[in-house]
């Protein structure tokens, strides 16, 4: 892989520009990924930094799901588009309020109902998971929320955070059509 990026500060470095790309080569079934990343930060007053950002990302197959019970070689990297906005307050010299609002939806999931124990109706006989090359990049969904976090950061003296964060995960198998809440989906924490 190769990463590459460059930052632009204008305005006595209160407006700072960063571009950057990635590209990424799996031999294992010969794939390429390419992904462009920007973010945004001004300062419109002394202390307060707002920031945009957006970017794609990539994660290739594991190994498992490309050579285990279910493996299918023919996967490609599952994609995840992403997209935030922060607003940063400092409170004083050594403490800061985050308050940041996330959007990242992802596509071409890594999955396969055949791969695991369903009914086959509501009232219908207990299906078994078959097994041989059934996983599929199905799955698209996204996950949003917004994190609010208070820092404390000192050399010699109390240091710490405490965070609240509010979020949903949501999926769909584009294969069987299933609409389900995603395993990494938590709402409070």
């Amino acid at each position: 892989g190769a990463y590459i990026q460059d930052a632009i500060s204008l305005a006595g470095k209160r407006v700072n520009l960063v571009l950057g790309g990635r590209w990424d080569h799996f031999s294992q079934n010969n794939e390429n990924t390419y992904q462009p990343r920007v973010s945004l930060s001004a300062s419109p007053l002394r202390g307060t930094r707002l920031t945009a950002a957006a970017g794609q990302y990539s994660q290739f197959p594991d190994l498992v799901d490309l050579y285990g019970e279910f493996g299918t070689p023919t996967l490609r990297p599952e994609i995840s588009t992403q997209f935030s906005l922060a607003l940063e307050q400092s409170l004083g010299e050594r403490t800061r309020l985050r308050v940041e609002a996330y959007d990242r939806r992802i596509r071409d999931g890594v999955y396969s109902a055949r791969s695991e124990f369903r009914a086959a109706s509501p009232a219908g006989p207990i299906l078994y998971p078959e097994l041989g090359p059934i996983l599929a990049n199905s799955v698209r969904g996204y996950s949003r929320g917004i994190e609010v976090t208070l820092q404390r950061r000192s050399a010699n003296r109390l240091t710490g955070w405490v965070s609240y964060a509010l979020g949903y995960a949501r999926s769909v198998d584009t294969t069987t059509n299933a609409h389900f809440w995603n395993d990494f989906d938590q709402r409070h924490t």
